[in-house]
């Protein structure tokens, strides 16, 4: 793929919208509909990338939304590939990466594209997002630092909203517009522009972690990441991890330390791989105990025990293979 394609004033679309998707139909279904019913003021394309899945999603995107293109993965390719299959065919001005389980406000790409515009040097742009219960879904976050790791070991973002600093921009912030570390990847809109010196999504992430590399790679290439509450989504969230939520959290562990070793030093590294199995090792030990004492939570503590086990299993040195993505 070339990424010389896009500018900001090519003849294509203003707006390329890609979508990875994996077991997520119904949602899918949801997300179609809802950039259908966008507001006409923007144009746009939309090329969905489904990841072999299972559960009839493509043969459902041919039959109620023929103008999509579709592309299909005879097996699953992870997100941050398929999301980049989907890129090589875009056209557009922008390109917004979007989940397959978002509902998109019928202004919001309107918005987010007039958002682009007017600001030049913003590279990479998000919407202000709610769980489908209203509630406000955080999405900005500080990168990943020594302080984060130890305060989500000792679980102290648990203990109160105040201390969300600790890795996620508090909710109170999340009124106005701002300049931040990371946005996550459900919903962002990137200037095409900006790929030649960005790159892609790194392809090393099989899920979780890349859209945090790519917020690094935006800033370092002297452009800005925003956060627009003007534009709003409603976020499902783990529409495709609850399908397989053990491997989805051996992934999430994987790609956490893939994410250190590329950018910090061996040191570091180091550091957060102890952290982590303190992490695992805790909560192992709390969650037993809690099985002892709550038969009724079994089923579900004997998960969150295996989860635990398996992604302590990926942190210790001579099971660093041990675990893998079907």
């Amino acid at each position: 793929m070339s990424l010389e394609q896009g500018s900001d004033r090519g003849g294509g679309p203003d707006v390329s919208i890609v979508i990875a998707n994996w077991n997520a139909k119904s949602h899918l279904s949801k997300c179609l509909s809802s950039i259908e019913a966008s507001d006409a003021s923007v144009t746009t394309e939309t090329i969905v990338v489904d990841n072999a899945s299972a559960d009839g999603s493509a043969a459902m995107v041919r039959e109620r939304f023929p103008w999509v293109a579709l592309l299909e993965n005879t097996t699953n390719l992870g997100f941050a590939r398929a999301n980049n299959l989907g890129i090589a065919r875009t056209t557009g001005r922008y390109l917004c990466l979007m989940n397959s389980d978002v509902v998109v406000d019928r202004r919001a790409l309107g918005l987010l594209v007039r958002f682009m515009d007017a600001r030049p040097r913003v590279g990479l742009v998000g919407p202000r997002v709610f769980y489908p219960d209203g509630t406000l879904q955080p999405t900005c976050r500080h990168f990943p630092a020594f302080v984060n790791l130890l305060a989500r070991a000792l679980a102290l973002d648990n203990i109160s909203p105040r201390l969300a600093w600790y890795d996620k921009v508090t909710l109170a912030a999340s009124d106005r517009e701002r300049s931040v570390d990371v946005l996550t990847g459900c919903l962002c809109m990137a200037r095409q522009s900006a790929l030649p010196a960005v790159g892609l999504l790194d392809e090393r992430f099989f899920f979780y972690s890349e859209d945090v590399d790519w917020c690094r790679r935006f800033h370092a290439a002297g452009w800005d990441v925003c956060f627009y509450p003007e534009a709003e989504a409603v976020h499902a969230k783990s529409a495709s991890s609850s399908a397989a939520p053990r491997r989805f959290a051996i992934e999430m562990q994987r790609s956490q330390t893939q994410y250190f070793r590329k950018h910090y030093s061996r040191p570091a590294v180091v550091y957060f791989m102890l952290v982590g199995i303190f992490h695992h090792i805790a909560r192992l030990a709390v969650r037993s105990v809690q099985y002892v004492v709550q038969p009724s939570r079994r089923p579900i503590l004997a998960a969150r025990i295996g989860d635990h086990a398996a992604c302590l299993r990926i942190l210790l040195p001579r099971s660093q293979k041990a675990a893998s993505w079907p």
